[in-house]
């Protein structure tokens, strides 16, 4: 088992902007504009469990990938999927987004976070043996938009 590593970019971006979010929804109800004690501690808590949630994230998501599958693993999830259920790579959208973008055989639409070198793409282009073409892909599935 090969392992990649990862890109914590917009992880830590995503995790920050929802930490705000739930910062605001959780200090103006409570505390308004005032400043008091309570207000104190729920910066404090809200100082100290922020940089907690963002090592135990960073911690716990790995890319690995075998001859036969990529293993995504976010804290206690694992996701496991195989290239041979692979049919469609969308590049534009992966090379945009920095997420690679793929089709199952089922026609579902599936985003794993690149890892820095993105050798994630590469990994899936060298082990996918049954990928369309973007025109063979909106034959077979017209309702999908890309």
């Amino acid at each position: 088992m090969k392992k990649l590593r990862v890109s914590h970019g917009k992880t830590i971006l995503y995790t920050i902007v929802f930490m705000i979010v739930v910062f605001i929804a959780v200090y103006f109800p409570i505390c308004g504009i005032t400043f008091d004690v309570k207000s104190i501690i729920i910066i404090v808590v809200w100082v100290l469990v922020t940089p907690i949630l963002l090592i135990g994230i960073m911690k716990t998501y790995k890319l690995e990938y075998t001859d036969k599958e990529c293993i995504v693993t976010r804290f206690n999830r694992v996701d496991v999927f195989k290239f041979s259920d692979v049919i469609y790579i969308d590049e534009p959208y992966t090379i945009k987004h920095k997420s690679l973008t793929f089709y199952t055989k089922e026609g579902k639409l599936k985003f794993i976070t690149l890892d820095k070198d993105a050798k994630l793409l590469d990994v899936f282009y060298k082990n996918c043996d049954h990928l369309l073409t973007r025109e063979e892909f909106v034959q077979k599935f017209p309702t999908i938009k890309l």
